[in-house]
């Protein structure tokens, strides 16, 4: 029996260890397995560098960001995620975050957010169309307990590095139930909340020409274009000089155009008052303006009307390691006005008037500019009633002068005022109006009027010259006696000839 006692305790205790030597092995197998996991993600990590996604501050990437090759209006160009991002185009990408600084049980809706480049070497495109609008999609619940955000941006890669980072923020709200004796109602309460993604990409290819690119058809051809110009003021005397003054643009926001020549050509009437109708411009950066002014003159015969100015732009660009020239050409119009000098001379009228009479009003017009001058036209204006007229003249040639002439009658005697107003349209079709007022006295007569009996009445004789009339008066007698009597004479010979030849017929 104690023989058996001792055997079946040694069983015993082989077993124990058996068992304790199992769970070690079992153990140190796990440590080995758990050590090899990690040592495999370290060195997953460390091949991988870059292209999974990381993040900072309380907004987490989940998800790593698909880029969107897209147009110059933001429409997607190919319906697959691109592999490669390259410097100067547009994209659209996509990301999720995470917000953990939100509970999903926190949220019952959101009104809106927004995504903005902070640094990196993505930048937000933003334009004034609204083509590239750069927002928080969608807000979600997730398993983790924490609030999902969809998020959208529209961004231009400069090609400097992989880093990409946006500030991305969002307003949401909880809804609570509040309730009376006569009503319930609901509220809600609204919070924000915002951080920072900061992200590498991978695979990111700057065009540094190292390589021929195969996209570099979406590049725009870059031109030229005239944003603006101006000739100090609103139009231009015929005759004068001014400053024109034209703003130019670079339209391409990827390539820069260098060996500028901007060249000026205008119509006969137009000149350049100094220096050349060419100018050089050395470089013109992506996107950039420039102004230039220059000293333009008119000639004194220069018809009004807009005259053409073209401006001619050519230009170098560089693209696919390939130097490459540009043209562009612009129309610019210049509105020529000729100095009016169309002229009314002042209204003939008399100051005394007579009842039952008729009144002659004149004025006399020339047109001393180089245009003609349109319907001039002219209208007889009196606070006497019945005193009123108008007619029309029509077109006036340069140089071309006449009277404009009115006749009325006033009847009753007094004071009576009025204007003769002048109407006519210069060479730009804007209407004139000149006015010359007049006024005169109707003579009170006390019922007679000018002729009746002055034909009877004694004039009176001039007091004065009295000597050098009468002597006018005997030079004249004496002057018809002396004619009177040289034709006597002369009578009297021709009877006499005559009878004496009748008398040597009659023998």
């Amino acid at each position: 029996m104690k023989v058996r006692s001792k055997f079946t305790k040694v069983i015993c205790i082989f077993l124990a260890a058996l068992m304790l030597l199992t769970t070690f092995g079992m153990l140190f197998t796990q440590i080995a397995f758990a050590a090899n996991d990690d040592d495999s993600s370290s060195s997953s990590s460390s091949d991988d560098d870059g292209e999974l996604p990381t993040s900072t501050g309380s907004l987490r990437l989940i998800t790593k960001p698909q880029f969107y090759r897209v147009d110059s209006d933001g429409n997607d160009i190919d319906d697959e995620p691109t592999k490669k991002v390259k410097e100067g185009y547009r994209y659209r990408v996509e990301f999720t975050v995470l917000d953990r600084s939100v509970n999903d049980d926190e949220v019952d809706g959101f009104t809106g957010g927004f995504v903005a480049s902070n640094g990196g070497y993505f930048d937000t495109v933003i334009d004034t169309d609204g083509n590239f609008e750069s927002s928080v999609t969608r807000v979600r619940g997730s398993s983790s307990g924490y609030l999902e955000l969809e998020v959208e941006a529209y961004v231009k890669f400069n090609g400097k590095g992989r880093t990409m980072s946006f500030d991305v923020g969002y307003t949401y709200y909880k809804e609570s139930n509040s309730s009376s004796d006569e009503s319930s109602s609901t509220d809600r309460t609204y919070h924000e909340s915002s951080g920072t993604v900061v992200t590498k990409i991978a695979e990111a290819i700057v065009t540094d020409g190292s390589e021929d690119d195969e996209d570099s058809y979406l590049i725009a051809t870059p031109n030229i274009i005239v944003t603006g110009y101006n000739y100090g003021g609103q139009e231009v005397m015929a005759g004068s000089e001014f400053p024109l003054t034209i703003t130019f643009q670079n339209t391409s926001d990827t390539l820069a155009l260098e060996n500028i020549i901007m060249d000026i050509t205008t119509t006969t009437d137009l000149a350049i008052a100094n220096g050349s109708n060419s100018t050089y411009i050395e470089k013109l950066g992506k996107g950039e303006k420039q102004t230039k002014t220059l000293q333009m003159s008119t000639f004194s015969s220069t018809e009004p009307k807009p005259q053409q100015v073209t401006v001619k732009f050519t230009y170098e660009y560089i693209l696919d390691k390939t130097r490459k020239t540009g043209e562009r050409t612009e129309e610019l119009a210049i509105p020529v006005v000729q100095l009016d000098r169309f002229s009314i001379g002042e209204l003939s009228v008399p100051s005394q008037l007579w009842p039952g009479d008729s009144t002659y009003l004149s004025v006399e017009y020339v047109n001393k500019g180089k245009t003609t001058i349109s319907n001039l036209a002219a209208r007889l204006e009196s606070d006497v009633p019945g005193i009123s007229d108008s007619q029309t003249i029509g077109n006036i040639a340069p140089g071309e002068s006449g009277t404009i002439d009115f006749s009325f009658t006033a009847n009753d005697s007094g004071s009576i005022s009025g204007k003769v107003v002048i109407i006519y349209e210069d060479a730009k079709g804007d209407e004139k109006e000149i006015e010359r007022p007049f006024s005169a006295t109707v003579m009170d007569m006390g019922g007679m009027y000018p002729d009746d009996g002055m034909a009877n009445m004694p004039m009176p004789m001039p007091e004065e010259n009295n000597q050098t009339s009468a002597a006018t008066i005997v030079m004249a007698v004496v002057g018809g006696l002396m004619v009177a009597g040289l034709t006597a004479t002369i009578i009297v010979k021709k009877v006499k000839a005559k009878r004496e030849e009748e008398q040597d017929e009659d023998i």
